[in-house]
């Protein structure tokens, strides 16, 4: 009975500790919006700055994408990472669809891209195919269905010289299901 009152008592005591202590450095703490590296080349990964629906379907001022076949769109998200919106891409029946940058201009370099991404009752679709990463048409399946959150997706990618028509990052859902996307960022 002592041992477990001594485990009650301390277990209360760090949990006071963690209150009392823990708010003093929330003082200082920013938004994780505002959380972003400097040298981020990509114009608003956060996908905050939205537009009226185009005649593609495109809701978002900096990306662009594709609707390639079957039932499926762009949607914003009202679940963000960090801000007020992401990405979402809705998929019903057999959908091919990918959200992707453009670059205007691109030195030559290695880039590290990184973004976040979450599911919502992502299936299969032909030929298995779920989800992907792209990159200056470089595909990578992501083999990420079912229903996860926020999980990072980290990239290395080079261009050996400088270049105008590099697409990507570009995220895909090849399956029904909700994916969301938030946060990309792109540094050298």
């Amino acid at each position: 009975m002592r041992i477990v009152a001594r485990m009650v008592w301390w277990s209360v005591l760090l949990c006071l500790g963690g209150l009392v202590f823990g708010r003093q450095g929330l003082g200082n703490a920013q938004p994780a919006s505002n959380i972003q590296p400097a040298n981020n080349i990509l114009l608003d990964g956060s996908f905050e700055e939205t537009k009226p629906r185009d005649q593609f379907g495109l809701v978002f001022k900096h990306w662009g994408g594709w609707k390639y076949e079957g039932e499926c769109e762009f949607r914003v998200g009202q679940i963000a990472r960090t801000g007020k919106t992401s990405c979402l891409l809705y998929g019903g029946h057999q959908p091919k669809i990918r959200v992707r940058y453009q670059h205007r201009q691109l030195p030559a370099g290695r880039y590290k891209i990184t973004g976040y991404i979450r599911g919502l009752d992502i299936g299969e679709g032909m030929w298995r195919a779920t989800t992907e990463f792209a990159f200056d048409d470089k595909y990578f399946q992501l083999k990420k269905n079912g229903t996860f959150g926020w999980t990072p997706v980290t990239y290395v990618v080079e261009i050996k010289q400088p270049r105008t028509d590099v697409g990507g990052p570009s995220f895909g859902l090849m399956a029904p299901g909700y994916l969301w996307i938030d946060d990309v960022t792109m540094v050298p």
